[in-house]
């Protein structure tokens, strides 16, 4: 189910009307080849909005309004069959390389950053001390979990999410009103299927089958080093925020289609590691430094403890889009606000 479009009134039903809303909206003279005088198809106005998005051409309420469009017309970014993953040679799995990385803030540094971004000192000395931590290679999903990926594991798998509102949410847009308990259901469900299926693509397949790797949420250290890579910036892609590179700290009061946001790909590629939604970890909150040994510290059995997620998420301050925030939450939390992407790890 797709939130519906209404533009100066009027709701946009199929391809035509979406061409003309955007038109309106745009006025770009960058039209789609049509077959006929007056028509265009479904398929040119996906190739097109598709363009619009990962080009970065447009500003950023317009590319989520083509986004939204994209979602009621079929996002030809992802599969249904294959489980709606990214239409790419690794589904959507990009390769973290093994090595160290700079994790957390220096405590001398906090000053600094309270008179660039405010708040208190609280907010930052959950990311202190700074340290280095080394990482066995993994790879990670580009994109969120989307909406179209997580109804789809909710059909087949019969599961019952905690909350309804998890699956009224745009195909293309990030899976959100999730859990933590819900993101660890689609985790197993993504390992157990990927193993059985024929057409899952290497590396991932021998990974999973052969060396007992698992889908599962990221850990704090892997989702940090993704996100800021090894050299320690502030965002995923420096130390300076731009509001055009991420759905936070802007008048967008809504999730927006994944990879919305091209100018804020970093390093690696992956998409929205700042913004939109905020994203689940595996790892129960505890102070610093990050000790992967502790075993404790990453015990999905473990009840009634708070797990943390990064990210930041649109309607937030721009001090809380940093790489090294950390936000601690009940697992049973869920609202618009968090959402998650996976990892393929060793586990």
């Amino acid at each position: 189910m797709t939130r519906p479009l209404i533009f100066r009134g009027q709701k946009v039903e199929d391809a035509r009307d979406a061409y003309l809303v955007t038109q309106a909206l745009i006025g770009t003279t960058d039209r789609p080849q049509t077959k006929d005088k007056g028509c265009v198809s479904v398929e040119c106005m996906q190739r097109w909005f598709v363009h619009l998005i990962e080009t970065n051409a447009l500003p950023a309420n317009e590319r989520i309004l083509i986004g939204d469009i994209l979602a009621t017309l079929g996002d030809t970014r992802f599969d249904p069959t294959t489980y709606y993953l990214p239409k790419d040679k690794t589904w959507g799995f990009v390769e973290i390389p093994a090595g160290k990385f700079i994790m957390g803030t220096r405590q001398e540094d906090i000053p600094a950053l309270m008179k660039k971004f405010g708040g208190d000192v609280n907010l930052y000395e959950s990311e202190t001390p700074q340290h280095l931590v080394d990482l066995p290679r993994y790879f990670i999903a580009r994109y969120l979990v989307t909406g179209a990926q997580f109804k789809h594991f909710v059909k087949v798998s019969h599961y019952k999410p905690d909350d309804k509102d998890s699956l009224r949410e745009p195909d293309n847009c990030p899976a959100c009103y999730v859990t933590w308990r819900d993101a660890i259901a689609y985790c197993d469900w993504l390992t157990t299927t990927l193993k059985k299926e024929q057409k899952t693509p290497e590396p991932l397949a021998s990974l999973l089958q052969k060396e007992q790797w698992r889908i599962t949420l990221p850990n704090e250290p892997q989702w940090e080093k993704a996100a800021r890579t090894t050299d320690g910036r502030l965002f995923a892609w420096g130390d300076e925020f731009d509001s055009d590179k991420a759905n936070i700290d802007s008048n967008i009061n809504t999730t927006s289609a994944v990879g919305c946001f091209p100018k804020g790909t970093n390093h690696y590629g992956l998409q929205d590691m700042t913004g939109n939604v905020w994203e689940w970890t595996r790892s129960v909150y505890a102070n610093y430094p990050y000790n992967l040994k502790d075993k404790k510290r990453e015990d999905l059995k473990a009840k009634n403890v708070a797990r943390v997620l990064r990210g930041g998420a649109f309607g937030n301050n721009k001090r809380y889009a940093r790489c090294a925030y950390r936000l601690r939450l009940s697992p049973d939390g869920r609202s618009k606000y968090y959402g998650f992407r996976v990892v393929a790890s060793p586990f």
